[in-house]
């Protein structure tokens, strides 16, 4: 037989009630508070992985002049809006801070390619130009090109 609660008292039932509402209040709190050290932990994670892209994205962008610099901007918000699903489960400012990192460094990674792209081709070319110029083939029609004049 349960006991009956007197004037001004509770019964068991209301005190058990209350206690399972704070029960659940406090796991709640403690399950908040222990998703934000795991995603902080989750990020310091990924920063120690990613540490070496980052030292050299780091390194190019410190050694980029504004226009590269810029190019990295701009590859960076291309990305952002031609992948938004990226950012769309992002549940808090560790993970938001993780996806931008990303970012920066695959747009930096990018700009340096294409850099070195650039300049091989720059080299190749320079190279096929001083082949054509040094080539007697070359010689000989610029020389008819200049009789014909």
């Amino acid at each position: 037989m349960a006991p009956v609660a007197g004037p001004g008292q509770r019964s068991a039932a209301e005190v058990v009630e209350q206690l399972k509402r704070r029960l659940v209040g406090y796991f709640e709190a403690a399950e908040v508070a222990s998703e934000k050290p795991r995603r902080v932990f989750d990020l310091a994670k990924y920063l120690v992985h990613a540490r070496h892209e980052l030292a050299h994205a780091t390194q190019a962008f410190r050694n980029a002049d504004d226009p590269q610099r810029e190019r990295v901007m701009q590859q960076t918000e291309i990305a952002y809006f031609t992948y938004p699903e990226r950012f769309s489960k992002i549940s808090g400012r560790s993970d938001l801070l993780k996806e931008w990192t990303k970012l920066l460094l695959e747009a930096t990674e990018k700009v340096v390619a294409e850099d070195e792209k650039r300049g091989a081709y720059v080299a190749a070319s320079e190279d096929e130009k001083r082949d054509r110029e040094g080539s007697p083939v070359a010689a000989a029609s610029r020389a008819a090109l200049d009789r014909w004049r």
